[in-house]
Order: C-alpha cells, then sequence, then structure tokens
C-alpha cells in the first residue's frame, strides 16, 4: 500500500454533544487529493473517505491554512505543546475508536453531562428491542479544563472541578517539569479575535488541552460538552474500554489525520505514538543532508516510512502493512 500525504480540507476528529453528523460521527476525513494505492493491495474498508457534505463540530473554516495563520501565531502555548505534542497522534487514534464503539453500540445518539455524579451519558436516540428501551453509555467523567472565551481554566482551579485526582496530574506535570502554562490557574487565549478566529481557536485549544491531558493521566478517551454559560469543558472518561491502536490503525490514518493535529512539531507525535505503543522508530537522513528528515516505524512486521519537510512537516507517506489484502 503506497499512500502520500492527503490533500484538501483540514479534517477534524473531534468530539462534541452538539455533533449532528449522521451515527454522531466525529471523525472527518480530508478529500482523497492525491491519496492512492498499491494496484496489487486493496485498502481497507476504514479508509474510504468519508462523506464531506455534512457538518462537523470543530471543523475548520474555509480558507483556515489562510485567514488564520497569523493567528494561530499567536497561540504558542509552547509549554502546552511540550506535552500534548507526545500524545496528540495517540488521542486522535483513540477519539476514531470511541466513535467507532459508540456508533457500533447506539447507532445515532444523545449525550449528557451529570455534573452531580461526575458522569458523562450517551444515549441512543432510537429505541431497541420489544420493551422500547433505549440503550445507554455511561462514564465517570473528570474535568480537565473549561474553555471560556479568553482563557483555558484548568478543571483543579474550576468551581466545578476538583483539586485533586487526575485534573491535578497536569498542575503536577507544571510543578515537575517546570512549565508555567500548567502550574497556573488560567491561560490567556490570543485577545480580539475576529468570529472565526474565536472558533478555531477554542477549537485548537480543546486539541491541545485533551492531548496534555491524556499524557498526563494515561486516560482517555475525552468528551466536551458546552455549560450553560456557553463555555466548553472538557472531560476525561475514565472507564470506557477500547482497544489500543494497532498499526493497521496507525498506517491508514495516518494521511487524513496528520494535517488535523494541533501541534507544532509532528516528529514528535509521531514518535510518541511509537513509543506509546511499543514499536521500533528510527529515524534517517533525507535526500538534503538531513534537513528533511523521514521517520521509520515498524511493530516487526509492517513498516510504515514518514518523509518531513524543513520545517517538520509530513510531506509524504508510504506503508507496507502485513496481512492487508
Amino acid at each position: 500500500m503506497v499512500v502520500h500525504a492527503a490533500k484538501g480540507p483540514v479534517p477534524s476528529y473531534r468530539f462534541h454533544e452538539s455533533d449532528a453528523r449522521p451515527n454522531g460521527f466525529p471523525y472527518k476525513s480530508a478529500t482523497s487529493g492525491n491519496v492512492r494505492f498499491d494496484a496489487a493491495r486493496s485498502p481497507p474498508a476504514r479508509c474510504a473517505p468519508a462523506r464531506t457534505d455534512a457538518s462537523s463540530v470543530g471543523h475548520r473554516t474555509p480558507g483556515f491554512d489562510d485567514h488564520a495563520r497569523g493567528y494561530r501565531e499567536r497561540m504558542q502555548f509552547d509549554g502546552l505543546h511540550a506535552v500534548a505534542d507526545y500524545a496528540a497522534l495517540y488521542t486522535c487514534l483513540r477519539q476514531v475508536a470511541f466513535a467507532d464503539f459508540l456508533r457500533g453500540r447506539l447507532g445515532t445518539f444523545e449525550a449528557r453531562c451529570d455534573p452531580a455524579e461526575r458522569a458523562v451519558v450517551f444515549t441512543a436516540t432510537s429505541a431497541c428491542g420489544q420493551d422500547g428501551q433505549h440503550d445507554s453509555v455511561r462514564s465517570r467523567a473528570t474535568l480537565i479544563a473549561v474553555i471560556e472565551a479568553d482563557a483555558i481554566v484548568w478543571g483543579w482551579a474550576h468551581p466545578r472541578g476538583e483539586p485533586a485526582g487526575p485534573a491535578a496530574a497536569l498542575r503536577d506535570v507544571g510543578a515537575r517539569f517546570g512549565v508555567d502554562d500548567f502550574a497556573a490557574p488560567r491561560v490567556s487565549l490570543p485577545p480580539n479575535p475576529s468570529r472565526d478566529q474565536a472558533v478555531d481557536c477554542r477549537a485548537e485549544a480543546i486539541d491541545i488541552v485533551a492531548a496534555a491531558a491524556v499524557e498526563s493521566t494515561g486516560i482517555s478517551p475525552y468528551w466536551t460538552g458546552r455549560l450553560e454559560n456557553g463555555e466548553l469543558a472538557v472531560y476525561l472518561l475514565d472507564d470506557v474500554a477500547l482497544p489500543e491502536p494497532s498499526f493497521a490503525d496507525f498506517a491508514t490514518a495516518m494521511p487524513t489525520v496528520m494535517r488535523s493535529l494541533a501541534v507544532n512539531d509532528h516528529r514528535v507525535a509521531i514518535h510518541g505514538m511509537a513509543a506509546r505503543r511499543g514499536w521500533h522508530i528510527s529515524w534517517r537522513a533525507g535526500s538534503d543532508c538531513g534537513r528533511s528528515p523521514i521517520c521509520d516505524v515498524t511493530d516487526g512486521e509492517s513498516v510504515a516510512h514518514v518523509e518531513f519537510d524543513r520545517r517538520a512537516r509530513p510531506v509524504d507517506f508510504t506503508c507496507e502493512l502485513v496481512g492487508q489484502a
């Protein structure tokens, strides 16, 4: 299977309570662009591009790379990225698995947060069985952060959160490694955004916060819900049993999800994914004397090769999946 980095709209894999897409599926693939597969191998069914005519919560607006580039440069968050980038790709694949799980179990569904019991409940919108009951999935939920209009407020410092437990893990990481953004109760967002910039800013802040929380706590997946005042709350769900991402999941998702990751360095995201799953990763110089590196990732059977440009962005991807007909 030979796959090149997909071109087209930046995809979204965010999962939000107001996602109105069919079956509650939050992942939007990029258009197929110049993705191609070896004629001798057919891609797995999950590689087929998803519909692009449905709404996508947190989907970046058309022209995002142009109208928001300068604004994104103001959202440095270097301290947050130092932790979040390492878990960004893993977090993304866990969200995709979570969506698949809910879609398979519930079909279309609604989600609600129960603050009193610190839980999130996903309920099928269609009754099943002769008794007319609606199937549901319930999970304990830990408030990690609240995204306000002008700031990120950490769960350990928020009135709805808990000062100890998983929410405090980010504060502990900040204290241990000297990352002030984790240790301070609030992290300011860039001021005076346009309407579109505000949407993109909050969506990207959710991505960074969630990945940093997954890396700091080891808990995933996550879910975001809107509070009564319109602010967005990010929760970790700590009792949802999901399979770990396989090498095939990693390889087949790469062309579409990598361009959507809110990271400073895609190399760190791939390295973190490989390290977490126990895969071997090695680096070698590209054709321009090392300024555009290539990484080789393998689980001992399948192999993936990712080539980067001089700004650490993935520009070419090739994989050989064992057992994929």
